[in-house]
């Protein structure tokens, strides 16, 4: 392993989980009331973003986001539903081991864990 920027990934995924409520909201042309919105949240697909940085050594960063993608054609901009930072530290003596310190400015909360048996 290298000390310093071996690993950088950048991961985009599209998460639609009704494809049916997907498609009624594009032949409406996204024209739905905003409680119309509130009433069916899973037609609306949700975008994952991940970009993963080594700092130093077996330190990575790494911030993870969840947006709305419904929200673009609010006058609001974009919503983003959920982000998360965090450091992860890999121990290399038990091999698939890490320990992550994760927060979370959205929800106001972080965590401290141990993972074993992650890659």
């Amino acid at each position: 392993m290298k000390r310093f920027g071996d690993l950088t990934r950048v991961d985009a995924r599209l998460d639609i989980s009704s494809a049916s409520g997907l498609a009624k909201k594009i032949l409406n042309g996204f024209k739905r009331s905003s409680a119309d919105l509130h009433d069916k949240p899973s037609a609306s697909p949700r975008l994952n973003l991940i970009f993963q940085q080594q700092v130093a050594g077996p330190v990575v960063f790494r911030a993870d986001s969840r947006i709305a993608i419904e929200s673009l054609t609010r006058k609001h901009g974009v919503y983003i539903e959920d982000f998360i930072c965090s450091l992860n530290y890999s121990l290399e003596f038990l091999e698939s081991g890490k320990i992550v310190a994760w927060y979370s400015p959205k929800r106001k909360e972080g965590m401290i864990e141990l993972r074993l048996y992650e890659f």
